[in-house]
């Protein structure tokens, strides 16, 4: 049997359409309710000082940081370091020395206290080394490591150290000093091999190789300090100096043992590097650096100047 559909909707007949005319507000949208406008417009000023409020406790909250932060935003620990016979001490930033004179073996190092020091936004303390006076004339200074800049002032370099700002960091500077007392095998990075006097010869002009570390008295040679910053590197066995032959300022010059003189192609400055490790030795004539040539790991390859490029063959250390 079939729903007779017709009979359950509502007829509109003329009389209803003329009073719905009429009377307009019978057919009222939605969004046009009184209430429902109520309530939309109460979600969005609720919405609106939710932000204001989130905002304002960011603001509150980066305030209190800032205000709080200089007290000691900035703090760098210092934990100094002294291979050979001297002391270290500070020129700004706060107190902080170090005393290590009796260690009388330039190849080792030792250890210094730790202290903090704190700033508002970074903190920074600058460092000065002093050789150790005894015995006279015996110990000079080399050069610092671990720093994050260094100036000159009257003649004496400087370290700094520093933390970030507004963080905790930990330093430690180390200061360098040779003794013209211990003789000292110089060992080339890229081999492992000692600078040698060719065959142990004495006389001047004997050419100078790399050759296998032995201990002898000709790859043994002692630092000796002509101020600012440039030493004679003076063979054990012969007491001869290490030379650039001819004086040349050229690349690949030839380097031997020489009688020592007055001359700055006798006079070596070195250069540390905290990456390597080693020194670069640069002559003071031309500014090259000692090299082994065509970086040969072979006994008996020659050593030159070459141009300073960084190579392993161009870094050394003491041993």
């Amino acid at each position: 049997m079939k729903r007779n559909l017709t009979a359950s909707m509502p007829i509109q007949t003329k009389e209803t359409k003329e009073t719905t005319m009429q009377n307009p507000q019978r057919w009222v949208r939605l969004s046009d309710d009184p209430d429902t406008s109520t309530r939309s417009t109460s979600r969005r000023w609720i919405t609106r000082l939710a932000t204001v409020a989130i905002t304002l406790a960011v603001i509150t909250a980066t305030q209190l940081t800032l205000s709080a932060g200089p007290a000691n935003a900035g703090t760098v620990g210092v934990s100094g370091r002294i291979q050979g016979a001297g002391s270290i001490f500070s020129v700004e930033g706060g107190p902080y020395s170090c005393s290590r004179t009796g260690n009388q073996d330039d190849r080792v190092t030792v250890n210094c206290h730790r202290l903090p020091f704190e700033a508002g936004l970074e903190a920074w303390v600058w460092l000065r080394a002093i050789p150790a006076d005894w015995p006279t004339g015996a110990w000079s200074f080399s050069g610092w490591s671990g720093c994050d800049a260094t100036r000159v002032v009257s003649g004496v370099t400087e370290c700094a150290v520093h933390s970030g700002a507004f963080t905790g960091d930990e330093r430690f500077p180390k200061a360098h000093f040779l003794s013209r007392n211990v003789a000292k095998s110089i060992v080339a990075q890229h081999s492992g091999k000692c600078l040698d006097v060719a065959y142990a010869s004495t006389v001047h002009a004997a050419d100078v190789v790399q050759g296998t570390c032995w201990g002898g008295a000709n790859q043994r040679w002692t630092t000796r300090p002509l101020g600012g910053g440039y030493y004679q590197i003076v063979a054990k066995h012969s007491g001869k100096c290490l030379d650039v032959a001819w004086a040349s300022k050229a690349h690949a010059a030839n380097v031997i043992q020489g009688t020592c003189g007055s001359g700055t192609n006798q006079q070596w400055r070195f250069q540390y590097s905290s990456a390597t490790g080693h020194f670069q030795v640069i002559a003071r004539h031309s500014g090259k650096c000692l090299d082994v040539a065509y970086a040969s790991t072979a006994h008996a390859a020659d050593v030159i100047q070459g141009n300073c490029s960084g190579g392993a063959n161009q870094n050394w250390r003491f041993q």
